[in-house]
C-alpha cells in the first residue's frame, strides 16, 4: 500500500476528468472515528468559476470541498471522477 502525508497532498493541483485545471489542494478534513480522509478542500482556479456557476470573489479565492470518492487518482495530482461540467461538491455542513 502506497501512503502520503498530508504535507505532500497540500497544495496539489486538481484536475477534472476531462483535463480542466481545478484548483489546488489547500486542506482535508479527516474523520476521527475512522481516521479517514472526508473530504479536500479546494481553492478553485478563477478561470473555472464561470464554468461552475460560482461567483468571483472581490477579496480571496474561492474553495469547495470535494469527497474523497470522487478522486479517480492521487500522485504529485489528483484527478477527479468527474469531467468540469458534472463536478460534485460536499455541502458546508457535512
Amino acid at each position: 500500500m502506497q501512503m502520503m502525508g498530508s504535507r505532500q497532498l497540500l497544495g496539489s493541483e486538481v484536475f477534472s476528468q476531462d483535463g480542466h485545471h481545478v484548483g489546488e489542494v489547500q486542506g482535508l478534513k479527516v474523520d476521527l472515528e475512522t481516521w479517514r480522509i472526508r473530504y479536500l478542500e479546494v481553492r478553485l482556479d478563477q478561470k473555472v468559476l464561470a464554468s461552475l456557476n460560482l461567483k468571483k470573489l472581490v477579496f480571496g479565492s474561492q474553495s469547495v470541498r470535494i469527497a474523497c470518492n470522487r478522486i479517480l487518482g492521487l500522485s504529485a495530482k489528483v484527478i477527479l471522477r468527474d469531467d468540469l461540467a458534472h463536478l460534485q461538491f460536499v455541502e458546508a455542513d457535512e
